[in-house]
């Protein structure tokens, strides 16, 4: 089964896929514009293969500000964080006070300028798996498990 998922930064994409991933015991790649979709197309069918499911996930400018701009990782453990949504306990051991990271892209105006290349950048490869019936629109901004759970229930409607 193959499975593309879009988002603008910080829409959920590498927790979804890695959802899939452990899930359903599939591999990981990407996509960047038309051609590259295409050119995918091509190499799926020499192997005799097809996109099954094209997800987007559809997520606010304002969201995206504080997803990216709220990000925290442990230097230590790579565990990540957001000082909005999921803040380190307290009594976390490994992620104290001074480990946790912002990377330096992290920051609202990087935030802005990723989110309008990624609108401007994807519009025509939605429209295009749109167009071969593929795409499924889902909501980013729900919990994680409720945006899980509709993708596995595109997959399962797939799957038979």
């Amino acid at each position: 089964m193959n499975i593309i998922i879009f988002g603008p930064p910080g829409a959920g994409k590498g927790t979804q896929s890695d959802k899939i991933v452990s899930k359903y015991q599939l591999f990981k790649i990407s996509t960047r514009n038309v051609q590259q979709a295409k050119n995918l197309n091509t190499l799926l069918k020499n192997h005799e293969q097809k996109i099954d499911l094209v997800v987007s996930l559809k997520v606010s400018l304002d969201l995206i500000i504080k997803r990216i701009s709220g990000r925290l990782v442990c230097s230590r453990c790579g565990n990540t964080f957001n000082e909005f949504f999921n803040p380190p306990s307290p009594n976390l051991t490994c992620c104290k006070d001074g480990i946790l990271r912002r990377r330096s892209d992290d920051n609202v105006e990087t935030a802005k300028k990723r989110y309008k290349t990624y609108e401007n950048s994807t519009k025509p490869l939605l429209e295009y798996y749109s167009k071969s019936g593929l795409l499924k629109n889902i909501d980013g901004e729900n919990k994680i498990e409720e945006i899980a759970a509709k993708i596995a229930g595109f997959i399962n409607l797939i799957q038979g």
